[in-house]
């Protein structure tokens, strides 16, 4: 049987829809647009045409363990998910870590369809001799026809007597607009950042490549009426964000970066969400309509415009009729005089 929607990231991609924007509180440092800095090679930019929606997947990696007093072996755990709020469909799924070489699939294609399908979550482990303090980097990709995504994620193993655990964070992007109408318009992202570590985070910073400013909006159980209070990212606890851009007119690819600090040592992550515009000719504004002002005009009283007085054909009428009432009664009056003689 397929999955239930209601799992959790159904839950983060319906929360996303809504953001309220809060401004930054609290000293949450939230930082604006920035160009591609150093890390992962982020998805293609689909090419003029596409019809989308783009295809969003987000990886995890957590080793076991987390420290190591002398060279030993590590179990890395890896958590694929096909991100919200689209869920589109992925086929030919591939995941690889630059220092683990066998990474094998374990769970969660619920269909056995090789099919990375909404709300499934697959999870692959890989083991690896670790002598020295290591940072391994997973990369997942999918395919949906011609559209590609890819996510990354990295882990730390601190080798050493006394050593401390390394700090972990996790960010997955979103967009509530993955496609757009022919010419382009708003887009709104949504950052979901999580702490999947053991270690508190402080100095919480969220970078765009193409959006600012980015606000925070919930997720701080530290809080007074989701207002951050402790300003810790704690273990399992997960922040939200958001950011609006207005002039988006090409296919889009849009990266987010996610840092924050844990036992003196610096976490990263990255995510990246893909806008499509549809093709063809931006639709043309319809004018806006305007109304020729009128001059008032004097009632119709048969005058012409060009006359200079009044109608005489409206006064001699009168004056005639009259006069034929008076003639006729002098007539009568002259017959009667005449027929009493």
């Amino acid at each position: 049987m397929r999955k239930s929607r209601k799992t959790s990231d159904y839950k983060q991609a319906r929360s996303f829809s809504k953001i309220l924007l809060l401004p930054v509180l609290a000293g949450v440092l939230i930082t604006g647009s920035t160009a591609y800095a150093v890390g992962p090679t982020p998805p293609p930019v689909p090419v003029s045409g596409a019809v989308g929606p783009a295809p969003t997947i987000s990886v995890l990696v957590v080793p076991n363990p987390t420290t190591l007093a002398a060279a030993g072996s590590v179990t890395y755990t890896y958590t694929v998910k096909n991100v919200g709020p689209t869920f589109v469909p992925m086929t030919g799924v591939t995941l690889t870590d630059d220092n683990c070489a066998t990474v094998t699939y374990v769970s969660g294609d619920t269909n056995a369809n090789a099919t990375l399908d909404a709300t499934e979550v697959w999870t692959y482990t890989c083991t690896a001799s670790v002598a020295a303090t290591t940072t391994s980097t997973a990369t997942v990709t999918g395919h949906a026809g011609d559209l590609v995504a890819t996510d990354t994620a990295s882990a730390t193993v601190n080798v050493g007597a006394g050593v401390l655990v390394a700090p972990m964070i996790q960010v997955v992007k979103m967009t509530r607009h993955p496609v757009l109408p022919a010419g382009g318009g708003l887009v709104m992202y949504g950052f979901s950042v999580t702490n999947p570590g053991t270690v508190p985070l402080t100095g919480v910073a969220v970078t765009d490549s193409k959006c600012s400013p980015i606000t925070i909006d919930f997720g701080d159980t530290n809080s007074n009426n989701g207002i951050p209070v402790n300003s810790t990212l704690n273990p399992n606890e997960t922040w939200q964000f958001a950011c609006i851009t207005t002039n988006v007119t090409v296919n889009t690819v849009d990266a987010a970066t996610a840092t924050a600090t844990g036992n003196g040592m610096t976490a990263t992550d990255y995510g990246y969400a893909t806008v499509i515009v549809m093709p063809g000719a931006a639709p043309t504004p319809t004018p806006t309509p305007t109304t020729t002002p009128t001059t008032p005009t004097l009632p119709n009283t048969g005058i012409g415009p060009d006359a200079s007085g009044t109608p005489w054909n409206m006064v001699t009428f009168p004056i005639a009729l009259v006069a034929a009432s008076l003639l006729l009664f002098a007539l009568r009056r002259k017959n009667a005089m005449q027929f009493n003689k």
